[in-house]
């Protein structure tokens, strides 16, 4: 189970003592499943639950034993495990590219061609690219990858009508196209 907030409510049956003495409960919590590491006991609970404000991020186990006035126990309940949810990471996804050149619908007269754009992070993450450039629109094959500056020279190209994109991604795995 994934806890949403580190404040959690252990709950569980009450137990019946054959010769109605009263009963109370030891709540065990851990952060492993055999209790020896980070245990946390909660002995002689009268009621049958319990809240807790717990670490966040955490993956924890948790069990509970009944106990009668006469210091009789049952054995351990089944042992249960959660995680408490983390506090969230922000990050922004870079701006899309925007073309500085060639401007669309130029005609290029060389065997080769200058892609530039221009592209921004609100985080300011370091940003690498792909550079997608092709015959098909959209573009499919990658011209190259991983690349940090924001301009690419074709290598020789074929006399033709060519269509090229980017996609911007930040060290976070955030991509933009």
């Amino acid at each position: 189970e994934l806890c949403i907030d580190n404040s959690v409510s252990f709950s569980w049956n009450a137990a019946t003592d054959p010769d109605g003495d009263n009963v109370t409960y030891l709540l065990e919590i851990a952060t492993n499943s055999n209790f020896s590491e980070n245990k946390q006991e909660f002995p002689n609970l009268i009621s049958t639950s319990r809240l807790l404000s717990l670490d966040k991020g955490t993956a924890y186990y948790w069990r509970v034993k009944a106990k009668d006035s006469k210091n009789l126990s049952g054995d351990y309940s089944a042992t249960f495990n959660f995680y408490t949810e983390a506090d969230g990471v922000v990050n922004y996804l870079p701006f899309s590219p925007s073309l500085v050149g060639p401007e669309l619908n130029t005609i290029v007269s060389t065997n080769t061609a200058t892609l530039e754009w221009n592209c921004s992070d609100v985080d300011n993450d370091p940003l690498t690219y792909t550079v997608y450039l092709g015959t098909n629109n959209p573009p499919t094959e990658a011209k190259s990858t991983g690349q940090t500056e924001k301009t690419f020279t074709t290598e020789t190209l074929a006399a033709g009508t060519y269509f090229w994109k980017v996609n911007v991604s930040d060290d976070k795995g955030g991509t933009t196209i």
